[in-house]
């Protein structure tokens, strides 16, 4: 075989090379050595090895390729790729390559036909139809292909150690990449200036609030409380009943002090524990309403209970008598995850533009006192609504910023 087409894949693991040897002694050679009309090894160089070291008399088969060597190349490739015992990952990593070939005869084929057939973008299709003959070729989707090319671009070593290890999935890994690249992109932003109705500070609400927001001021509270950590200071667990219970009661507390008479609040709550957030707010405000927020695909499994959870519940209350509003159905079909651009727990923000705009009027104050990326606050600004976001961690309060300054940016073209 030439250098050149044995350096194209790895070689073989000393378990698999012993497999290969162990397969050969104990059932003979299944598929010929092939070469080329010049004798040049293109397929079987480990199973030659192995004849040789067993002292096995090996069986050749000729290819012709009449002098094409991009065929020759991509049936080395392609070959090698359908015995090796890959993931999906693996054989897209392995088959650039072969990519290119197949971009080369693309080419060809179009030089051939009279034209470049150009796309309305001015590229050629070349491009395109490899990557989808590739994908064909090795036993992937387009679409997975195009994310772990992606990948393979500009994703750390690490992530692209796991896939090859099989401890991450190539989906999974492009979502992942999309999102850090998108928090990215909004902390650069955060230094931009922030839009005159809205703005985030960085810090507990429970403890800086008072600095930023009149008693009696706010026309709505909307969060989704994070698991964190207490105001005492101490990490917090969902399956914790003293923890939600502080988590609960500060928020009811605060909305309290801030909410105007007839103001309300509408806070997320997980389907498990949602009698420690009611029986918790209903010490500071009144029971108004539950809206539950069914998602279609996306689900959390209650192993010990056996449930399979495929919705949220908003709880809604009010201080006092809850004025007027707007009709608002309490059944709703969940964002889903492709509005989860910038990290996993953000609620989809088509969610809190309807309920925002449900129960608040234009120029109102809307607050999340527990803002994390700040998708409802992003929701009030398109609105026409006020809106104060409180974010304790740090990164989270930058990319919540970023949120708001790209508002404003978008807002001013």
């Amino acid at each position: 075989m030439s250098q050149e087409y044995s350096s194209i894949l790895p070689p073989l693991s000393e378990s698999e090379r012993q497999a290969l040897k162990r397969s050969i002694r104990e059932d003979g050679l299944h598929f010929p050595i092939i070469i080329n009309e010049e004798g040049i090894l293109l397929d079987g160089h480990n199973r030659l090895k192995a004849c040789e070291e067993l002292g096995i008399e090996p069986r050749f088969e000729v290819r012709d390729f009449s002098g094409d060597k991009l065929q020759e190349r991509k049936f080395v490739i392609v070959s090698n790729l359908r015995r090796r015992h890959l993931n999906g990952f693996q054989r897209i990593e392995l088959s650039q390559p072969l990519l290119k070939i197949e971009r080369d005869l693309a080419k060809e084929r179009m030089v051939k036909a009279g034209g470049r057939s150009l796309l309305p973008d001015g590229s050629t299709p070349a491009r395109g139809e490899a990557v989808q003959r590739v994908a064909r070729e090795i036993g992937v989707s387009a679409r997975t292909y195009y994310r772990a090319l992606a990948i393979i671009e500009r994703e750390s070593d690490e992530v692209k150690r796991k896939l090859r290890a099989g401890k991450l999935e190539v989906n999974s890994a492009y979502v992942n990449l999309q999102s850090n690249e998108r928090r990215r992109e909004l902390i650069a932003l955060s230094a931009k200036p922030l839009p005159k109705t809205a703005n985030v500070f960085c810090g507990d609400y429970r403890k800086i609030w008072p600095d930023h927001i009149k008693v009696n001021s706010v026309d709505m509270v909307f969060t989704d409380p994070q698991y964190g950590t207490t105001s005492l200071g101490k990490k917090m667990r969902r399956s914790n009943p003293d923890s939600l219970m502080e988590l609960w009661d500060d928020l009811g507390r605060f909305s309290r002090r801030v909410l105007k008479r007839g103001g309300y609040l509408l806070a997320y709550s997980g389907q498990q524990f949602g009698y420690v957030a009611e029986t918790c707010l209903r010490k500071h405000l009144d029971f108004y309403w539950k809206i539950t927020v069914v998602y279609g695909s996306s689900q959390s499994q209650l192993f010990r209970k056996k449930i399979r959870n495929r919705a949220k519940q908003v709880l809604v209350f009010s201080k006092g008598i809850g004025r007027d509003h707007e009709w608002v159905f309490d059944l709703l079909h969940g964002g889903g995850r492709g509005e989860k651009e910038i990290h996993e727990w953000a609620q989809p923000e088509s969610e809190a533009r309807y309920l925002i705009g449900k129960f608040t009027k234009p120029n109102e104050l809307v607050v999340d006192p527990m803002c994390a990326s700040g998708s409802a606050l992003k929701a009030a600004l398109t609105l026409r609504r006020r809106a104060i976001g409180f974010e304790i961690d740090p990164e989270r309060f930058r990319v919540a910023k970023g949120v708001l300054a790209e508002v404003e940016i978008l807002s001013s073209a």
